[in-house]
């Protein structure tokens, strides 16, 4: 995806607002890639978000909580070791949050002038 610069548009407010159910329906490993924010960063791979308002919760707040945090509304955290950073944190930093939900001067990614 890097290569071809194409990027990706994620809707990280469904960790929080589904995320509980998916691990009745699906294998923890699947549930724990979902939405893997830290990896495409990592892997230079420009990333949008969005609240998909329709489908998901209204309040943005969620999801911006979600991508930082990968907890679900009951508190069950989606992810494992292997995605974390070195600093131990599977989801994105505060900044890195701003900038992929527009919150930033610029649409960019973080790292990136």
């Amino acid at each position: 995806m890097r290569r071809r610069d194409i990027g990706v548009s994620v809707q990280p407010g469904f960790i929080y607002v589904e995320g509980d159910i998916y691990f009745h329906n699906l294998e923890a490993e699947r549930v724990n890639r979902f939405i893997p924010l830290r990896t495409y960063l990592d892997n230079g791979i420009r990333v949008f978000a969005n609240s998909d308002m329709t489908s998901a919760h209204y309040n943005p707040f969620l999801g911006m909580r979600a991508a930082v945090t990968r907890r679900t509304s009951r508190g069950v955290q989606l992810g494992q070791r292997r995605m974390y950073r070195r600093d131990g944190n599977a989801g994105i930093v505060h900044q890195e949050r701003r900038l992929l939900f527009g919150l930033g001067a610029e649409n960019r990614q973080p790292g990136t002038r």
